[in-house]
């Protein structure tokens, strides 16, 4: 565990509210609502009272196999 910022994007957020993993009335969260947000390598995982959300940080490169 690390206080260190981790930026997350308005996306990754609304799909958490919208899938219903984080309780909300009138477009707002309740004060104190616990998330735990993580960063592993390329992965960010945000954790929500009804489910979890992963977001991959970096884009994926195709490369032709040899």
């Amino acid at each position: 565990d690390t206080d260190s910022p981790l930026g997350i994007d308005m996306r990754t957020v609304f799909s958490l509210v919208m899938c219903g993993f984080v309780p909300e009335r009138a477009g707002r969260a309740p004060e104190g609502e616990p998330v735990r947000v993580s960063e592993r390598g390329a992965w960010l995982r945000i954790d929500a009272r009804y489910g979890t959300a992963y977001r991959r940080t970096d884009s994926l490169t195709l490369e032709p196999l040899k």
